[in-house]
């Protein structure tokens, strides 16, 4: 079964929006999820918040896009997209080379490049936080009217979205994603001083946490397993039902060992 994505109003229009992902090869994402749960159940996990993501975001903003590594996958993608009718609402594209903060950039710029002459919005998000929604875009759509930069902390100390007005100066869009300890406690910490430095004015969403470890995937499913419960049960949350229906099928092919970490002795979140 695919739900219609819902639909938004006009503040999230005239905004880019990519989803900056891995191709779900076992072995090559949530490295740290998969040594306690296995490569090949890692890498479908990941396919899920992937396409999960692309289906809450497919209305929103004007012009959406998955940049994709490696590129060579694109055509799987796009057939995997198709199936949830979700082809002609993002467009792939190759994320290109260097280490992550190239590549962010190199996003970032282009972007710019195309909008030099307006004050047009982008915003790029990861694929590990999959409850990420139309709200938390809103959000930081809203925050750039006034703003320069927009931050959605994570709690790992990095952060799970980032966006910048077109206008923003390309020193100050080079210094955010160069020479950056990526994936470390610092990068959210190290990104605010950049700005400070610059004089950016800057302003950040709601707390958010990254799916990276079993212990975190255990938090999300009992997350998603309570909001059944929920006495105005939405759209969104018959959504995520079904997300959790697929990781609860997706984890019972784990191994003894891993069930224990997730589950308790009654096999009970």
């Amino acid at each position: 079964m695919t739900l219609e994505p819902p639909h938004y109003g006009e503040s999230l229009k005239g905004l880019a929006i990519c989803i900056m992902t891995k191709y779900w090869g076992a072995g090559e994402v949530k490295t740290r999820l998969a040594r306690a749960i296995g490569n090949e159940i890692a890498a479908l996990i990941h396919r899920e918040m992937t396409l999960f993501l692309c289906e809450s975001l497919a209305n929103c903003g004007n012009h959406r896009i998955l940049n994709l590594s490696p590129p060579n996958q694109a055509t799987k993608v796009e057939q995997i997209l198709s199936r949830v009718n979700m082809q002609d609402r993002w467009e792939i594209e190759d994320q290109g080379s260097g280490d992550l903060g190239t590549r962010m950039l190199n996003w970032f710029d282009r972007h710019a490049k195309l909008n030099e002459n307006s004050t047009r919005i982008a915003i790029m998000i990861g694929a590990d936080c999959p409850l990420l929604n139309a709200t938390h875009i809103e959000s930081a759509a809203q925050k750039l009217k006034t703003a320069e930069v927009v931050l959605g902390p994570a709690r790992d100390g990095g952060y799970y979205l980032i966006g910048l007005r077109s206008s923003l100066r390309d020193e100050v869009r080079q210094a955010l994603f160069t020479k950056m300890r990526w994936s470390t406690q610092s990068v959210l910490t190290e990104t605010r001083q950049r700005l400070e430095r610059h004089g950016i004015q800057w302003a950040e969403i709601k707390q958010e946490e990254d799916i990276d470890t079993i212990f975190d995937l255990r938090r999300l499913l009992i997350l998603l397993k309570n909001a059944k419960h929920l006495t105005s049960f939405t759209s969104d949350h018959h959504r995520q039902n079904l997300l959790y229906l697929r990781l609860q099928s997706i984890i019972s092919n784990c191994s003894p060992s891993a069930k224990s970490l997730i589950y308790d002795q009654q096999n009970q979140l």
